[in-house]
């Protein structure tokens, strides 16, 4: 299996884009509702995932909980759908390719 180009850097994208809202949100003298929206935004797809999930009691876990449990998934799925994405237009290319050629 290659190593995706385009799913690294989606997770690097999501990665950058968490580390700049934890960091805004946690800013000395923030706005308390910013910071709750701020610490939000990077978890909000993996926990609206979770709640489907009747073991995870997702209402009570703390931010820490949360990060831990949603980071690491996150970037697992944008990964594999880079993955993805880089097969099919690998697939797609390589079928382009043989067909002007004769092959």
């Amino acid at each position: 299996m290659r190593v995706s180009k385009l799913g690294i850097g989606l997770v690097g994208i999501y990665l950058v884009i968490t580390a700049l809202c934890v960091t805004l949100a946690l800013w000395p003298n923030g706005d308390d509702k910013g910071a709750f929206v701020l610490l939000q935004v990077p978890v909000i797809l993996a926990v609206t995932f979770m709640q489907y999930f009747p073991g995870l009691m997702v209402e009570e876990m703390s931010w820490t909980t949360a990060y831990t449990l949603s980071l690491p998934a996150t970037a697992f799925i944008l990964y594999l759908g880079g993955w993805a994405i880089e097969s099919v237009i690998r697939y797609l290319w390589l079928r382009l390719y043989a067909s002007l050629s004769g092959q």
